[in-house]
């Protein structure tokens, strides 16, 4: 099965710095934007786009690592139609290619990695998904603690998934669209 006629699924993590007691969760940017007030507890999420509903599948964890993300995948497999392809993009971090997710790999064929570079997240469609939940939920958001945090992701996906839409692409250019 072609990319083009599989599920996409596309994969992306981020950190979120949680500020201990109740003040605004801040996105870590180039600059770190760290604040001078309240104790960080670094949180890292996951999430899977279908590109075909625009439904989202995410999961916040407490570090970043290919365990981590073995169970992330794992999640995302067992709620998926048996052998349904499913193609996960990635930036090059090395946890994405370490020895035991090479093993899940292998174990599960249907999954498939593109990796892309950090200039290429722009285009990545989970990326949009990201910037709704940082505007939506984020920047508006006051969170208690990382766990606050991790359940008020939660819901917003749930609520989110009641009326998914897929990002749909649009250029203003005709002349330079990349024909179908």
């Amino acid at each position: 099965m072609s990319p083009s006629s599989a599920l996409m699924r596309r994969q992306r993590f981020r950190r979120w710095i949680g500020r201990v007691p109740a003040c605004r969760c801040l996105l870590e940017g180039p600059s770190g934007m760290a604040s001078s007030t309240g104790v960080t507890a670094p949180s890292r999420y996951y999430a899977a786009f279908d590109t075909n509903s625009g439904e989202v599948f995410g999961k916040t964890t407490g570090s970043h690592t290919s365990a981590e993300l073995i169970a992330f995948l794992a999640d995302l497999v067992a709620h998926q139609p048996k052998g349904q392809e499913i193609h996960v993009v990635l930036d090059n971090l090395s946890a994405h290619k370490s020895m035991t997710v090479e093993q899940f790999l292998e174990e599960n064929p249907n999954v498939h990695f593109h990796f892309t570079s950090n200039l290429q997240l722009v285009a990545n469609q989970v990326e949009l998904w990201f910037s709704k939940i940082t505007r939506d939920l984020l920047h508006r958001g006051v969170f208690t603690s990382v766990a606050d945090l991790a359940a008020k992701i939660k819901r917003f996906i749930d609520q989110y998934n009641k009326n998914p839409k897929p990002v749909k692409w649009k250029h203003n250019d005709p002349p330079k669209r990349i024909a179908a």
